[in-house]
């Protein structure tokens, strides 16, 4: 069922980076451009609905474990296009990739994610605690 069709007052979206690893290894996938062509659609498929909020979430890669780290500047790539779509669209944009950067200089990286892609409990909590401190701003 679409989401659309419950009317919601708030939709946020987190893209995670799945496309970052199948553009690499040729398994098909998005490249950054493409990515923000359909996210705009998407965005503007809200808006039209009547969608009052509209939150979007930076995706996010750990430097960690390190073969990762040659993923960032990529991942940079889709960030950008992420940001650009958001202000397109007057939507929300939750810089998740320098929020946990941040948080890496007070904690090691294991305590965030279980594998450099998904958050542990602690993650999510402080990827909670800033939405809705954004969600509350708007």
């Amino acid at each position: 069922m679409d989401c659309l069709e419950q009317k919601p007052d708030a939709v946020s979206i987190l893209v995670g980076v799945n496309d970052l690893f199948g553009t690499l290894n040729g398994a098909g996938g998005y490249d950054a451009r493409e990515y923000g062509r359909i996210l705009r659609h998407i965005l503007t498929r809200i808006q039209d609905s009547g969608t009052r909020h509209i939150l979007v979430m930076e995706p996010f890669l750990f430097p960690e474990p390190e073969e990762y780290r040659q993923l960032l500047p990529l991942c940079k790539e889709f960030a950008v296009e992420t940001h650009r779509s958001a202000q397109e669209n007057g939507a929300l944009y939750l810089p998740l990739q320098k929020i946990f950067a941040r948080e890496l200089q007070q904690r090691p990286a294991q305590t965030l994610t279980t594998d450099g892609v998904h958050l542990t409990s602690l993650g999510h909590r402080i990827l909670a605690d800033h939405w809705l401190t954004l969600m509350k701003s708007s």
